[in-house]
């Protein structure tokens, strides 16, 4: 088919790499669509029979994409072959994207292209990569504290950097102008994508600035940025210079501009509150948080930090006595001890949050869940949870095995929908290559067999030894053990080594005592539905208590 180039800007804000970008249908009305001849259905399993019409041929590939990608070839040649041993592995696209590709006409970026070329593993030239992230943070800068939003909206919670997760969503969500979605924070860490999602997000919200919604969350500062991942992360793929001295300022930059929570309006029951930990003890009223200067590195305690770090209170696990039940529910924060942070919030300091600024829940996001979402009554008979946490990485550090979950919030009901993790290019630890991350192993391995031959020669014939070599062996077996107590040493600052070191002695000992292996037989028991499976949760249709009424 030919591709008509003057036609080409007007026609790529409205296309959508494997599902139509820009539709103007809400979630809704996708479930239970059919596909028309030519297309394909995929069932969203295991609830209900639900199926996702997907893309046509022609939009799968998108027409617009495939006229960037033309270009792209012939501005940007390979540098390398397209010959891969293995014909069933793609190749990863070793050119980075430049400006005059990446952004069109009116200076937004190619959506699909972009789409396209992120999920090769491809990267963006330097100065595209500012742009891009120059024009979504003077977009949210220019938003207040608390955005003010309506429903029918979408809310999604951590993103994790898990892209290929992020593509299925949106593939599924079919983000455009008329289509609400709310992004409770968490974009980075954890995963290894976080670029490539904080680059789509922000193309998305560039091309539709009042549907697409961002707030922040604790992963976004500098202090998890570096502790975590995500610094490393842009050092490795952009390089020093490029990636840590003038990619990740930017962001940080970008970070320090988002929004800290959002009022949802627009549901029949009442008014929701958004935000990504959840409340404070120096919150009364929204005024609170809308007096903050929120473009700053968030303090360790204070407002600022519990929005971004608190949670609610765990619900007690055994049946407790009325009296029990009363105590409990009369908690209103206490020191989040597993955090070393923050506080939790409990039944008490929710209620009165919510009379005090008519609201009838608080929706956020922070904890991994293992159906992807929760309802938090705090042992009460509500028409609405008090608290809901939406966690939207399916299989959470590859390892959880939880589903990914997202909220649609209508004007009658509310409902969630879980689904699965998608397949994607995988990394060593840290991002290291083969060489480094084996060579501890390799040298332990190496010191463990020198010393078992100097103690079997030793034990083999001790007459025939001389004083003299007796003392150099001694030395030699004391420098092995230093040497192994160095790389021990080492190795105990590598979380991922540790991890990896404790379940190779738990398999000799065969024990399956540790977090991973009892996830790793957990998931081979319960037989999760295949890759970007989509399901629903029974809808929540809103009964108003007589209060309401």
């Amino acid at each position: 088919m030919a591709v008509n180039d003057e036609n080409a800007t007007e026609q790529l804000a409205a296309l959508h790499v494997g599902g139509g970008e820009g539709s103007s249908t809400p979630p809704e009305q996708h479930l239970g669509q059919q596909q028309g001849s030519g297309g394909s259905t995929r069932r969203l399993k295991p609830t209900k029979s639900v199926t996702i019409a997907s893309a046509s041929p022609l939009t799968d590939k998108c027409f617009m994409a495939v006229a960037a990608e033309s270009e792209f070839n012939k501005k940007v040649p390979r540098s390398v072959g397209t010959d891969r041993p293995v014909p069933s592995v793609t190749v990863p696209e070793s050119r980075e994207l430049p400006s005059n590709v990446l952004f069109s006409d009116n200076y937004k970026p190619n959506l699909p292209f972009l789409k396209m070329h992120l999920s090769k593993q491809g990267r963006l030239e330097g100065k595209a990569a500012v742009e891009l992230i120059r024009q979504g943070t003077a977009l949210i800068a220019a938003e207040p504290n608390i955005l003010d939003l309506s429903a029918p909206i979408t809310i999604c919670g951590d993103l994790h950097g898990q892209y290929f997760d992020f593509l299925a969503l949106l593939e599924h969500l079919h983000p455009g102008p008329n289509t609400q979605i709310l992004f409770l924070g968490d974009y980075v860490d954890r995963g290894d994508f976080s670029t490539e999602i904080l680059f789509l997000l922000i193309a998305l919200k560039i091309h539709y600035p009042q549907s697409i919604w961002l707030i922040r969350g604790n992963h976004e500062t500098r202090q998890m940025a570096e502790f975590m991942t995500f610094l490393s992360e842009c050092e490795f793929k952009y390089g020093q210079k490029l990636g840590r001295e003038e990619l990740y300022p930017e962001f940080l930059k970008f970070f320090d501009q988002l929004p800290l929570g959002a009022v949802i309006k627009g549901y029949k029951g009442g008014n929701f509150f958004a935000v990504h930990g959840g409340i404070s003890p120096m919150l009364a009223t929204l005024d609170d948080i809308n007096t903050l200067n929120r473009v700053q590195e968030p303090p360790v305690v204070g407002l600022m930090c519990d929005l971004l770090w608190a949670d609610p209170v765990e619900e007690p696990a055994e049946p407790i006595s009325q009296l029990q039940k009363v105590i409990w529910q009369g908690v209103e924060y206490e020191p989040n001890i597993p955090r070393q942070i923050s506080h939790v919030y409990g039944a008490r300091a929710v209620k009165a949050f919510l009379q005090k600024n008519n609201f009838i829940s608080i929706i956020r996001g922070h904890q991994v869940m293992e159906d992807g979402f929760k309802e938090h009554f705090f042992l009460e008979q509500t028409a609405v949870p008090m608290v809901i946490t939406v966690f939207t990485c399916p299989n959470y550090c590859d390892t959880y095995t939880n589903r990914g979950a997202i909220l649609h919030i209508y004007t009658e009901r509310f409902t969630f929908e879980q689904f699965t993790a998608s397949p994607h290019p995988f990394f060593l630890p840290d991002f290291s290559d083969a060489f480094s991350h084996t060579l501890p192993f390799f040298m332990d391995s190496i010191v463990g067999i020198l010393a078992d031959l100097v103690v079997a020669v030793k034990e083999e014939s001790p007459k025939s030894i001389t004083e003299e070599e007796q003392q150099r062996e001694e030395k030699l077996v004391v420098k092995m053990e230093q040497l192994k107590d160095k790389l021990r040493r080492r190795d105990a600052g590598n979380s991922s080594i540790a991890r990896i070191r404790r379940e190779i002695l738990a398999l000799k000992e065969g024990t399956q005592h540790t977090p991973n292996t009892e996830r790793a037989v957990r998931g081979g028991v319960h037989n999760p539905p295949p890759p970007s499976s989509f399901c629903t949760h029974p809808t929540h249709i809103h009964s108003e208590p007589a209060s309401l009424r």
